[in-house]
């Protein structure tokens, strides 16, 4: 458990931002628009594909001001490695 953390961390530390926050915002500000004009009508589900959506999830959800449901599914290719390999859901 340690080795992981530590990998982690060595990750955290090296890691470059590719994108600001702001234009993160505007882009998650974006794709609320475009749903609530498609879909405020609609009571959609929204699946969140774990665990890597999850945030992103989040986020948007508080954006969006119409009726809705959530769910979620769990696919992975990395199975507790760092390289991903085939798809498993």
């Amino acid at each position: 458990m340690q080795q992981l953390l530590d990998e982690v961390k060595n990750m955290q530390k090296n890691a470059k931002c590719l994108f600001a926050a702001e234009k993160i915002e505007a882009a998650i500000d974006k794709v609320a628009k475009e749903m609530t004009e498609k879909l405020a009508d609609e009571n959609p589900v929204l699946l969140c594909v774990m665990n890597g959506a999850v945030i992103f999830m989040g986020q948007l959800v508080t954006k969006l001001l119409f009726p809705l449901q959530i769910d979620y599914i769990h696919a992975t290719r990395y199975r507790g490695e760092m390289l991903g390999k085939d798809l498993h859901c």
